[in-house]
């Protein structure tokens, strides 16, 4: 199975929760001008492509599954009661 590299914008959640070069690639929206620097590099290092990759898919697998998404709704539902 083949999986693509995410490269993304920054936000808040994202970096609280996804490792910056580790589980997912950034960039930002302020910085454009690096974005193509940041694409080169990733093309020309397979290895790290597929790092972020196997990385990001292991913490998404274990930390954001259905049921743990549902739990953490009805946690925030039950504390707006």
């Amino acid at each position: 199975m083949h999986y693509s590299c995410p490269l993304t914008d920054t936000s808040s959640w994202l970096l609280k929760n996804l490792e910056a070069d580790r589980e997912c690639a950034y960039y930002s929206l302020e910085r454009l001008d690096e974005v193509p620097n940041k694409i080169y590099q990733l093309l020309n290092h397979p290895e790290m492509q597929r790092d972020i990759v196997e990385n990001g898919r292991e913490k998404v697998k274990n930390n954001y599954t259905g049921n743990q998404m549902a739990e953490t709704v009805l946690k925030y539902l039950m504390e707006c009661v």
